[in-house]
C-alpha cells in the first residue's frame, strides 16, 4: 500500500531504533499527531494540507498537479522525532532570482512556458510559509533521524524524477547549518519573513502607541488618512462574480511581482477556497462617490488561520488605485485590525514586501534554503545560487 515503513540504513547501528513511516496523502496522517507538530505554524496543518491536495489535483495543467509527501519518523516508543510535509512540482528555475532576470526569461516563456523549469522536490511547497520541519533538537537520535530523512529524500526525488531538492525556510541562526553543507546542500538567501508575534490589539490608541514614532506618522498620513474612502468587509460565500473579481485582482498582484517567480495558482484554488470553513475575503471597497454608483472593489485579502494564528496568505489589488489610495498598506492594515478583533495571538504576514510590513510593526524574520542539485546539473543554470 501507500504506506511504507522503512528501516534505518543497515550500515548504522541503530537499525532498530527509528521507525520511518511515508505516505502521499494527508488522509493517511493522524490529525492530532500532525497537529501537535504544526498546528499554528502556517498553512501546513492537516486542514491546510486536506485544502492544498484537493487544490492542486486533477488539473490540466502540469505545473497544476503536485505530488504530496509526508514523512514522519518516530523512535521506538512512538515519539515524533522529526516530521515534515514535502511537495514535488514543477518549478521556474529563476523562482527567487531579481525580477530583471526573470522578466527576461519570462519573454522567453511566452513561446515555450516550460522553458528553464523543473520538477522540485522541496520542503513545504510555493503555498506555504513557514518552519515545515518539525525536528525533536533535544532527542538523542535526532541527526540519525536527518539522516534517514535525507535519504528518503534521495529516493523521493529519483521516484519523481526532481532535479533538485529544497529545505527552505530555515531561520538563518538555526541548528542544522553545518549538518547540511556537509550533506552537499548550498544555503541561499530567502525574502525576509514577517511576523507580528505578540498581537494584543484593544483598539486604535493601544495599536499605535506599539509603533515607533516614524512609523506612527506614516500611519496617519498613508493609512488613517485614507481610512474612510474605504468599506471592509469579511466575506465567507462570494458569488461567482464575485470570485471571478478576486482572481482577477489576484492575477494583477501575481504578474507584477516578479520578486518570487512562480507559475500562476489554477483557478480552483478560489472556489475550494469558497467552500473550506477555514478560508474568507478581506475585501476592500472604494465607496462610491455619488448615491447611484455602487461600491468598488479595490483589493482582497485571501486569509486563513491555524490556531491562534492569522495567516493574510495572498492579496489581489487594482493597481489602478493603488497609488492614489495606498490599497496595499490599507489591506495590511485591516487584516491588523481584523485579527486583533477576533483575539488573535500572532499575524503571519509572509515573505515579500517586508518594508512596508515593518512600517505597521512586523517583526522581519531573515530565512535561508538549502539546495542540492544534482551533481551533473548546470548550478549556473540557476543564477540564484549565486547569491551564496
Amino acid at each position: 500500500g501507500i504506506q511504507t515503513t522503512e528501516k534505518n540504513n543497515p550500515a548504522t547501528t541503530q537499525i532498530d531504533e527509528l521507525n520511518l513511516q511515508y505516505t502521499e496523502t494527508i488522509q493517511q496522517i493522524n490529525k492530532s499527531e500532525w497537529d501537535t507538530c504544526f498546528s499554528g505554524k502556517g498553512t501546513f496543518d492537516w486542514d491546510g494540507l486536506d485544502f492544498l491536495e484537493k487544490v492542486f489535483s486533477n488539473n490540466n495543467l502540469k505545473e497544476h498537479n503536485w505530488g504530496f509527501h509526508y514523512i514522519t519518523i518516530k523512535d521506538k516508543t512512538g515519539k515524533i522525532i522529526l516530521a515534515a510535509p514535502l511537495t514535488s512540482a514543477l518549478l521556474k528555475n529563476d523562482m527567487l532570482s531579481d525580477a530583471k532576470t526573470s522578466k527576461a526569461i519570462e519573454e522567453m516563456r511566452e513561446q515555450d512556458p516550460y522553458y528553464m523549469t523543473d520538477m522540485v522536490l522541496s520542503l513545504g511547497s510555493v503555498f506555504s510559509e513557514g518552519a515545515h520541519l518539525f525536528l525533536d533538537d533535544d532527542h538523542p537520535l535526532h541527526i540519525q533521524a536527518m539522516r534517514l530523512f535525507l535519504n528518503k529524500l534521495d529516493e523521493i526525488k529519483t521516484k519523481v524524477g526532481a532535479k533538485f531538492i529544497i529545505l527552505r525556510d530555515f531561520e538563518k541562526t538555526n541548528t542544522l547549518n553545518t549538518f547540511l553543507h556537509e550533506q552537499g546542500f548550498i544555503s541561499v538567501d530567502m525574502p525576509y519573513s514577517c511576523e507580528i508575534a505578540n498581537l494584543n490589539w484593544r483598539n486604535e490608541e493601544q495599536y499605535i502607541s506599539t509603533l515607533s514614532k516614524r512609523s506612527r506618522k506614516h500611519f496617519k498620513k498613508d493609512i488613517k488618512a485614507f481610512e474612510n474612502y474605504f468599506n471592509t468587509r469579511i466575506v465567507c460565500s462570494p458569488t461567482p462574480e464575485e470570485i471571478d473579481k478576486y482572481y482577477q485582482l489576484f492575477e494583477g498582484v501575481w504578474s507584477n511581482n516578479l520578486g518570487i517567480n512562480t507559475f500562476k495558482f489554477p483557478k480552483n484554488l478560489f472556489s475550494e477556497m469558497v467552500k473550506s470553513p477555514k478560508w474568507d475575503f478581506l475585501t476592500l471597497y472604494l465607496k462610491a462617490d455619488n448615491s447611484n454608483a455602487s461600491d468598488k472593489i479595490v483589493g482582497v485579502m485571501f486569509v486563513t488561520r491555524s490556531e491562534k494564528t492569522f495567516i493574510p496568505a495572498f492579496v489581489g489589488m487594482d493597481y489602478g488605485y493603488n497609488e492614489k489610495f495606498n490599497i496595499y498598506r490599507q489591506l495590511l492594515y485591516q487584516v491588523i485590525k481584523m485579527a486583533g478583533n477576533l483575539k488573535f495571538d500572532k499575524i503571519d504576514f509572509g515573505l515579500s514586501a517586508s518594508f512596508e510590513k515593518k512600517k505597521l510593526g512586523a517583526t522581519l524574520i531573515p530565512k535561508i534554503a538549502y539546495v542540492q542539485a544534482d551533481d551533473n546539473y548546470s548550478l549556473e543554470a540557476l543564477d540564484w545560487l549565486q547569491k551564496d
